[in-house]
């Protein structure tokens, strides 16, 4: 998977999150509005469940979410590492080139 595809799905889930937290959200804010009683206890342990479903539905989306932010991170790390890693060899491969040149031209000067 490239770097654009793993960026896409980390805010394909957070915006899965954060629409599942906004429609927990909203129907928390619907069931429980302040002077409207259940005449029915089922009918109340039903919409408690919708709730309980929808939070957790969320709190599920979120820890995915987190986990592919997590893993996008390692990974942009590691990218960052091979990176760096590459550049100190290069860095001494031109010191080396450079030394090399230095001894040459300094032996050459010498037996003129």
């Amino acid at each position: 998977m490239n770097r654009t595809t793993e960026s896409s799905g980390v805010e394909a889930a957070r915006e899965r999150w954060l629409d599942a937290s906004k429609a927990a959200s909203k129907l928390a804010a619907e069931l429980f509005q302040p002077g409207s009683g259940y005449g029915d206890p089922d009918a109340r342990a039903q919409d408690e469940h919708r709730l309980e479903s929808a939070r957790l539905d969320a709190e599920r989306l979120f820890r995915e979410y987190h986990d592919l932010d997590r893993r996008d991170m390692e990974l942009k790390m590691l990218e960052l590492q091979r990176s760096q890693r590459l550049a100190t060899w290069a860095s001494f491969a031109v010191a080396a080139v450079v030394g090399l040149a230095t001894v040459v031209s300094t032996l050459v000067a010498l037996f003129k």
